[in-house]
């Protein structure tokens, strides 16, 4: 084979080894994303911090909420990056309950007000 040959052998076989990673990486994360918010469905409303913790881990980020009606804080939790919506925990300051909980855009548990 000549150089030019050669060089395009090992470019066409960089290539497809990054693509065959790169989809390697989004099924992991999809699968990883996939069983966070199989644990989120199994949050319950009236739940506890702790019991939250439990079923979910630990988040990975919390963020006060307070919207001049109620104090809550909300637990975020790991999320594909292609997830519009990460799996979140919103927990009532006063009562230290769930008052809400939003696994991914088609599944959320809220009081019927």
């Amino acid at each position: 084979m000549n150089k030019k040959t050669t060089t395009t052998v090992w470019v066409f076989s960089l290539g497809l080894v990054g693509i065959v990673g790169i989809f390697a990486a989004m099924s992991y994360i999809n699968t990883e994303h996939a069983k966070v918010v199989a644990a989120c469905k199994q949050v319950k409303l009236g739940a506890t911090e702790d019991e939250v913790r439990k079923i979910m881990g630990a988040p990975i980020n919390t963020v006060p909420f307070d919207d001049g009606k109620r104090k809550s804080k909300i637990l975020i939790f790991p999320s594909s990056a292609l997830a519009s919506t990460p799996p979140q925990i919103e927990i009532a300051i006063e009562t230290r309950q769930v008052v809400e909980v939003i696994c991914d855009d088609e599944y959320r548990l809220a009081p019927v007000k």
